[in-house]
C-alpha cells in the first residue's frame, strides 16, 4: 500500500511540474511591497511603546480580564512539562497527554505577556521569566507523537520543526518583542539562543 502511495505522489508530482512555469518578476510591485514593510521586523499589531493606545477605552474591558486571569497565575507553579509527560505520550501513543500542559503553558504565559502590556507596571515579568526559563529547559519542543523513538528528545537526531515547534517559537518571540527590554536579560539571552 505505501508502494502504490509513494508511485502516486512520485507520478503527481512530475506531472505537475511538467510545464509549469512562474509569472514574470514584477519589480514594481516587488519595490512597492518593500517599501510597505518595516525597516527592522517585529509584532503584528500593538507595541509596547504604543501605550496611549493600549489604554483605549475600547480595550478596557479586555485589559480587566486579561490582568485579572493573569494575577491567578502569579502565585501558581508554572505547568510542569516533565521529561515523564514527554515520554508518557510517547509510550502510550497518546496524543492528548502532552497537549494539556503545552496549552496551559502556552496560555498562561501569552496571558501574562499581554496583562503586562496592558498595566506596563513590571509585577508580571518575574513570573514570565520562569515560563521563559522552563521553555528553555525543556530537552525537545518538538510534539512527542511526532518524535519517533525519542530521537530528538535524547539528542540523537537534530532538532526539527514541526507546528508544536513553530507555534512555541512564535509564542516566545511574541514575549520578546513586548518586553525584551524588561525582562532579565540572561533569560532573553536563553531564550533567543533555544529560539
Amino acid at each position: 500500500m505505501s508502494r502504490l502511495i509513494a508511485t502516486i505522489l512520485t507520478v503527481s508530482t512530475a506531472l505537475c511540474s511538467v510545464g509549469t512555469t512562474l509569472p514574470p518578476r514584477d519589480s514594481a510591485r516587488l519595490a512597492e511591497i518593500a517599501a510597505s514593510l518595516p525597516e527592522h521586523p517585529g509584532l503584528v499589531g500593538l507595541r509596547p511603546e504604543d501605550r496611549p493606545r493600549w489604554r483605549e477605552p475600547r480595550l478596557q474591558a479586555t485589559a480587566r480580564r486579561t490582568i485579572g486571569t493573569a494575577e491567578r497565575f502569579l502565585a501558581a507553579p508554572v505547568p510542569e512539562m516533565t521529561d515523564d509527560v514527554y515520554l508518557k505520550c510517547l509510550r502510550h501513543g497518546d496524543a492528548n497527554i502532552q497537549p494539556k500542559e503545552y496549552w496551559k503553558r502556552h496560555y498562561n504565559l501569552m496571558t501574562l505577556a499581554f496583562a503586562e502590556a496592558f498595566e506596563s507596571k513590571g509585577r508580571f515579568l518575574p513570573k514570565m521569566a520562569e515560563y521563559l526559563e522552563a521553555y528553555c529547559d525543556e530537552k525537545s519542543w518538538l510534539f512527542a507523537v511526532h518524535d519517533k523513538g525519542a530521537k530528538v528528545f535524547f539528542g540523537k537526531e537534530p532538532p526539527r520543526i514541526d507546528l508544536c515547534v513553530a507555534h512555541r517559537a512564535e509564542l516566545l518571540g511574541t514575549v520578546l518583542a513586548l518586553h525584551k527590554k524588561d525582562l532579565p536579560a540572561k533569560t532573553c539571552e536563553r531564550t533567543m539562543a533555544a529560539l
